[in-house]
């Protein structure tokens, strides 16, 4: 980079003496450069960061899913040898229970389903983030809570399904519920009913501790 450097002009004063008067121009000049330069060499590591932050959202994004996907699995293999003839339905799948990107997610997903009395609901969420109400037809609805049947807030929440018919759960928090963040299920009796009645939240011991340390991993990735 050329040094710009700066001449002094020499003026004569009325008594004969010299003065030396500087250019102030050329120091102006001088500081303008040097301020141009720091503000694209300021640019340049801002565009850096935000690349590489893009970089870290989207592993990010890709090791939630690989840890949902490890905790739904390894649920499904206790559920098996513990009781085969029931089934622990992961809520949502591999995306578990958050704000979906449509309306109809949870309908299309328990579409696909079979629920009878015995299986279980497993729902995968952070806590304070989401959470989980069972509520009435009417409420579910209408996103109100005027007939609350349950409530969860902590995650992760496993509901035993010990009665027939028609169950309704939703998200409470903010506009969770309106976004389409609702679930309802139509329970059936199979033969292996058991005549227990409500639906209580089990301990995450039931997913074994490698789903427990697996689901614990997702958390730090939320």
């Amino acid at each position: 980079m050329k040094t710009t450097r700066c001449r002094s002009s020499k003026l004569k004063g009325i008594s004969g003496t010299e003065k030396t008067n500087t250019i102030d121009g050329c120091l102006l000049f001088s500081f303008i450069r040097h301020l141009i330069s720091f503000v694209l060499v300021s640019s340049n590591s801002t565009s850096f960061a935000l690349d590489e932050q893009r970089k870290l959202t989207k592993k990010r994004k890709m090791a939630k899913e690989i840890l949902l996907v490890l905790a739904s699995i390894s649920c499904l293999l206790v559920a098996s040898t513990a009781q085969p003839s029931h089934v622990v339905h992961i809520v949502g799948g591999a995306k578990g229970w958050f704000t979906p990107p449509n309306t109809t997610f949870y309908d299309e997903w328990a579409a696909k389903k079979k629920f009878t009395v015995g299986d279980k609901l497993m729902f995968l969420f952070h806590s304070s983030v989401y959470n989980i109400m069972q509520v009435t037809k009417e409420d579910f609805d209408n996103c109100d809570d005027r007939h609350v049947m349950n409530r969860w807030i902590i995650g992760p929440a496993f509901i035993n399904l010990t009665q027939p018919g028609m169950h309704y759960y939703y998200d409470s928090i903010g506009l969770h519920c309106e976004a389409g963040q609702k679930l309802k299920i139509n329970v059936t009796v199979g033969d292996h009913a058991m005549a227990a009645s409500g639906a209580h939240v089990t301990t995450p011991k039931l997913i074994g501790l490698f789903g427990l340390f697996t689901y614990l991993a997702y958390l730090l990735f939320m």
